[in-house]
């Protein structure tokens, strides 16, 4: 986004209960929230629209938001393995025990922004990772669907890792451990 010439209003770090944070829990069902993080992630926001999702941030009322997110696979597979490094849990094994906790987690997270781009499209993109990695002219796409002016740039965009999730991290959980519906 940045090299587009936007400002990425949440690229600040914050608590992670916090509204500025990218993953703010804002859905309704708190309880939800996997025990192991809810002390890092509990919260009492609930916006039934954007424009009070805006508010509650205090980000300006016009504030556009893009969602970027992982399969329901690859996202449980990854906070796993975040969890593991970051001593949420002990093991692999206490990992895949809480695994329930992060697909319904995920669920719910993922379930609040569908609904609130159904009822904000103007205000609200989805962009699922994998395909954005794929095919990096997604973003573009998604940037003039919100009506943003953007700078002209090369769409040969490469993820070859993001902040706080090394290339080279050891992953403890793999495909194979996770048992997902055939939904996901």
């Amino acid at each position: 986004l940045k090299k587009y010439g936007l400002f990425v209003i949440n690229e600040i770090d914050p608590k992670r209960n916090k509204p500025h944070h990218k993953h703010c829990r804002w859905y309704a069902n708190k309880k939800k929230i996997p025990p192991i993080i809810s002390k890092q992630y509990k919260n009492n926001y609930v916006a039934k629209d954007i424009f009070k999702l805006n508010e509650i941030a205090k980000y300006p009322n016009e504030t556009k938001h893009i969602v970027i997110y992982k399969s329901k696979e690859a996202a449980i597979i990854s906070i796993l393995n975040w969890g593991i490094r970051c001593q949420w849990f002990k093991n692999k094994k206490d990992a895949l025990a809480n695994a329930k906790y992060f697909i319904d987690d995920y669920e719910q997270y993922l379930n609040f922004w569908k609904k609130l781009k159904k009822t904000n499209p103007d205000y609200i993109q989805l962009i699922n990772y994998e395909k954005l990695c794929k095919k990096t002219s997604v973003i573009k796409a998604s940037l003039n669907k919100l009506g943003l002016k953007t700078k002209n740039i090369s769409e040969n965009l490469i993820f070859n890792e993001v902040p706080h999730s090394s290339a080279s991290r050891i992953k403890y959980i793999s495909p194979s451990d996770i048992k997902l519906g055939k939904n996901n």
